[in-house]
């Protein structure tokens, strides 16, 4: 056995030919894989190590791997054996652990803003190496959602109102509306004010990627309002749902075209600059 390749405690057992190619029984599956390329450290996911670095075998993930020259590129796996492409230290995947940390009391008001910005910034971070530029969301999610986590700029004061708003109507009877009330307020003002500053500083994205992003958006919204409504009817959920999607696409569309103007008017390229884009990834 090659000492190149070690183990994890827990996982397959893995079987080697040489230091190229070697096998995994899964005990359901056989794969043979050749070339194994070093792959960046992402989270503790993964089956054995190579090199020194987690490896994951995952079927259908976006991973990453040097190439000859030692560019980090962002490919899709299309054999079972790639990194897992939930990073934990740096970039997005950061900001999502970041997220994830902060527990919210079941009847804090801003806790469906909350909920929604996590599922939204996870799936999308996902996704990255679908994108036409992987560094893009690597670049923007730190960026967009630090000042909420900081609670810099009108945070602090924002939430409290919240508060407020959330404690005047439960004395009607109506505490959910103070929730949808708080979210809504929260979400506009992150966009307008944070989403626009962190995309003017690293680029608007393609259109392709924006879009990617949306498509996250519609999903996460849905399953906060499915949550947050719960014995409501269906149909009241999927207009919550659908207006909920609708105000943060023209919010963002918006914000996109004031990012496009702002970076134009600086002369740099709207989508991202030339040294940043492309299927290139993030390096830790």
């Amino acid at each position: 056995m090659s000492s190149e390749y070690q183990p994890v405690a827990g996982s397959p057992t893995p079987h080697y030919s040489d230091r190229r190619e070697f096998r995994v029984d899964t005990g359901r599956l056989e794969y043979d894989y050749k070339n194994v390329p070093t792959c960046v450290p992402y989270s503790l996911a993964g089956n054995f190590v190579h090199r020194g670095r987690p490896v994951g075998c995952f079927p259908g993930h976006y991973g990453a791997y040097r190439d000859t020259d030692g560019t980090l590129r962002c490919v899709r796996a299309d054999g079972p054996c790639a990194p897992t492409d939930v990073n934990r230290t740096f970039g997005c995947g950061k900001t999502v652990a970041e997220l994830e940390a902060v527990t919210k009391a079941a009847d804090d008001p801003t806790r469906v803003f909350h909920q929604t910005q996590t599922c939204i910034a996870r799936k999308s971070c996902d996704l990255r190496c679908r994108m036409d530029n992987c560094k893009w969301l690597d670049r923007v999610i730190p960026d967009f959602v630090d000042p909420y986590l900081q609670k810099t700029g009108n945070w602090s004061a924002l939430e409290s109102v919240c508060q407020l708003v959330k404690l005047n109507y439960r004395s009607y009877g109506a505490p959910i509306v103070g929730d949808l009330l708080c979210a809504e307020a929260m979400a506009e003002y992150h966009i307008e004010v944070d989403l626009v500053a962190a995309m003017t500083a690293t680029g608007c994205g393609s259109d392709n990627d924006w879009n990617l992003v949306y498509q996250q958006i519609q999903t996460c919204s849905g399953d906060t309002q499915t949550a947050l409504l719960g014995g409501w009817p269906d149909a009241a959920k999927n207009a919550g749902a659908d207006y909920a999607a609708w105000k943060v696409r023209k919010l963002r569309d918006n914000a996109r075209a004031q990012c496009i103007a702002n970076r134009t008017a600086a002369g740099l390229d709207p989508e991202m600059s030339a040294a940043e884009k492309g299927k290139v990834c993030l390096q830790p």
